[in-house]
């Protein structure tokens, strides 16, 4: 299980460091730009076949934050 919590918080960091880009890159070159420059960066060759798992990891981040903190705690 410590295993296993481990690997769940470190992909909740790297899924909220990922949103962090995006949210900067929204600053910076506006919604439409940003989430283009954000979507050429994941199909680009720096994450190749891990494009899916860095996607998933961003939803899992957005839905675990959303939880109430007692449901957080409950989860890890």
């Amino acid at each position: 299980f410590g295993f296993v919590r481990h690997t769940f918080v470190s992909g909740l960091e790297i899924g909220r460091n990922l949103r962090q880009v995006l949210h900067q890159l929204y600053l910076e070159r506006g919604l439409t730009q940003g989430d283009r420059l954000f979507e050429k960066w994941l199909d680009s060759s720096d994450f190749g076949g891990s494009t899916w798992m860095a996607r998933a990891l961003i939803q899992i981040s957005e839905w675990f934050d959303s939880q109430r903190q007692s449901i957080q705690k409950l989860i890890l």
